[in-house]
């Protein structure tokens, strides 16, 4: 679909009422535009869907803020450069044999939570210094790439642009007291119990769909539940102390992370 035509059909949508299926196919079209265009569509996607979900929760909303999101998008779409092929439906392997740079370092998906405390940040920072030294690049949304909003679409782009996934999963919930299938047979009391963000199951999940060298790092206190459960996957997962970064400098948890290594390395080179 050439540029004109993606006009076209963009003003088609918006004189027919269609926001979505507008801002849906700017979302589409500019795939591989400019950082600055692209930036703008996904914030501008972003405010649609704010407002919409806000509308289909029955909440009370700004009728102005569509018309803003509509006069917004007809001045996006004018700002569109000649597309020699956008990507819709399918696309080219992200990986080039031509462009592909054998010195640079190899890029990996690093899921992990913000840290909230100097515990997590010190083990984070180490794990990271123990990455480079294999010439390894961590990418993590929010912290070397960013989107405003829908993270699962930027997430599921930087999939396809690695050779593997870290999970380091670190506690985010701490539960005091709980229950489990409260009100049923299975009735259960659980008391201090530590729990992951749960993009950890999200993002590991994503990779293992994606086919790419699965590693999980996992805190030997958090509860071991569905992709973080050693007991029912064949992905690698290492019971880790956050206490005790230095453990990464020491066998067994050293040798697991340089065997991942490994598996990156074969995946980039069968890759490029």
């Amino acid at each position: 679909m050439s540029t004109p035509e993606i006009q076209r059909n963009v003003e088609l949508h918006l004189a027919k009422g269609e926001l979505r299926e507008a801002v849906d196919l700017m979302m589409a079209a500019t795939e591989n535009s400019s950082t600055n265009i692209r930036e703008k569509t996904i914030n501008l996607s972003g405010r649609f869907y704010d407002w919409y979900q806000e509308y289909m929760s029955g909440n009370e909303v700004e009728v102005s803020e569509k018309n803003q999101i509509r006069k917004a998008l007809l001045e996006l779409v004018r700002e569109l450069p000649d597309l020699d092929k956008p990507k819709f439906v399918s696309e080219p392997p992200a990986h080039n044999i031509a462009t592909a740079d054998p010195n640079a370092p190899i890029k990996v998906y690093l899921s992990v939570g913000t840290p909230h405390n100097a515990i997590q940040q010190r083990y984070l920072d180490t794990l990271k210094e123990q990455l480079a030294t294999h010439k390894i690049q961590a990418q993590t949304l929010g912290s070397t790439f960013w989107s405003v909003k829908k993270p699962l679409l930027p997430i599921q782009k930087s999939m396809k642009e690695v050779s593997g996934c870290l999970v380091l999963a670190l506690e985010r919930f701490f539960a005091v007291e709980g229950i489990y299938k409260r009100g049923s047979e299975q009735e259960k009391k659980i008391s201090q119990e530590q729990y992951s963000t749960p993009w950890s199951q999200i993002e590991a999940a994503m990779a293992y769909q994606a086919g790419l060298p699965l590693f999980i790092m996992k805190d030997e206190n958090i509860r071991g539940e569905g992709m973080l459960d050693p007991a029912t996957h064949d992905w690698m997962i290492v019971h880790i102390n956050p206490e005790h970064p230095e453990e990464l400098l020491k066998d067994p948890i050293r040798a697991f992370l340089k065997s991942w290594v490994e598996e990156v390395r074969a995946f980039h080179a069968t890759s490029y």
